[in-house]
């Protein structure tokens, strides 16, 4: 099971800015909020979740990108500070925060359904 967490670190360090999409066992406990962490929360810096071409619904796509991104860089917390798009396409752009064990979910946003 350690392999497999190296494997991923490896791995997220080279392919943050595609689209890459973990299985939901790995991305369940990143939360994702318009809300600020608290203030046990340490900042992991900017992080973005793209949609890719293949998927249906651009926004999930984008958003389950952002969550697996998180989980490849070790946060647990995305604050959502910008949402844009063009032809199609969606960047969700965010800032991660490792919080320890969260002790309460706070205002976390669903995926849009289009």
């Amino acid at each position: 099971m350690r392999l497999i967490w190296v494997v991923l670190f490896v791995w997220g360090g080279c392919f943050e800015e595609q689209a890459v999409r973990l299985p939901s066992q790995f991305t369940e406990a990143i939360q994702v909020s318009k809300r600020e962490p608290g203030a046990a929360c340490r900042t992991l810096g900017a992080i973005e979740g793209r949609s890719r071409d293949l998927d249906d619904s651009a926004y999930t796509s984008a958003y389950d990108t952002l969550r697996s991104n998180a989980a490849l860089r070790g946060g647990n917390y995305v604050v959502i500070d910008l949402i844009n798009g063009a032809d199609g396409a969606v960047i969700i752009h965010g800032r991660l925060f490792n919080c320890g064990l969260v002790r309460e979910r706070v205002a976390v946003l669903p995926p849009e359904v289009e």
